[in-house]
């Protein structure tokens, strides 16, 4: 978590509001590729500091649910319209409100790709003007 934070710091010059429990026990690991696992976070992270103002709010909150690891990265940056929440997660899509910024469309299409392989589930939800949500759900370690 902490080298995704670092990274999104280095490249955006943003800073990142982390809340992991600790009690009554921290969250457990994650089973896989720890490379692709950064990948899929730094893109959705990233992705956060990209579409939102320098003085928006960045936050990765984490928790246990289910077995699963569950990590909600959320902004209070641009947001996304919502007729075309349903395809941010299709390669090449890029919104009509994030033009302006650099990009190839294929972050978030990634993002699922690695999170399906890993047996997990990535959800997206969002308000225009208000920010977004994107929730990874990965399964735990045994």
């Amino acid at each position: 978590m902490t080298d995704v934070v670092d990274a999104v710091r280095d490249a955006h010059g943003r800073e990142v509001a982390v809340t992991l429990p600790a009690a009554p026990w921290p969250l457990p690991d994650v089973v896989g590729d720890p490379d692709l696992l950064f990948v899929a976070l730094f893109n959705v992270v990233a992705n956060a500091a990209k579409y939102s103002e320098p003085s928006d709010v960045i936050e990765i909150r984490g928790d246990e649910k289910h077995g699963a690891v569950v990590l909600d990265v959320a902004d209070t940056g641009r947001g996304i319209p919502a007729d075309e929440i349903d395809a941010v997660f299709d390669e090449l899509t890029r919104g009509r409100n994030a033009r302006d910024r650099g990009g190839s469309g294929l972050g978030l299409a990634l993002v699922r790709t690695i999170v399906d392989r890993h047996g997990g589930e990535v959800t997206i939800s969002s308000r225009e003007g208000d920010g977004t949500r994107v929730r990874l759900a990965l399964p735990a370690a045994g």
